[in-house]
């Protein structure tokens, strides 16, 4: 006598295995847009990081090790480049207002770093 198939399970659906479901309102839309363009900013700082490290060692400045200033100055490249980025997808960083105010016009070509910045990165409409 054979052995009774096991094909009396049933496989219940996971995300992976569901169908795309389109966007229904243009709210979604909207939503959809901008995490696919977070996440093009998210590879784009990943590539460009690890680069722009690579370089600066093969410049002779150490990345890693007790040489290196902190963990600090990478990161506020990091979320400069981020907030630069997202600012060319119309999508507000708060670095964005550091950036605003850091620099003033010396000329038509040339910027100037200021002596001061008091700069709250808090929207005003946060809570928290």
């Amino acid at each position: 006598m054979s052995k009774p198939a096991n094909n009396n399970i049933v496989s219940f659906p996971t995300s992976s295995s569901l169908p795309y479901m389109p966007p229904k309102t243009v709210d979604e839309v909207k939503e959809n847009l901008e995490l696919i363009r977070q996440f093009h900013v998210q590879q784009t700082i990943e590539l460009i990081i690890e680069n722009l490290f690579s370089q600066v060692y093969l410049a002779g400045f150490p990345v890693n090790g007790d040489d290196v200033p902190s963990q600090r100055e990478g990161a506020f490249i990091t979320e400069t480049l981020r907030a630069i980025l997202l600012n060319m997808y119309k999508i507000n960083h708060p670095f964005q207002k550091i950036i605003d105010s850091v620099f003033i016009e010396k000329d038509e070509d040339m910027l100037e770093i200021v002596d001061h910045i008091d700069v709250c990165l808090k929207e005003e409409d946060d809570t928290n």
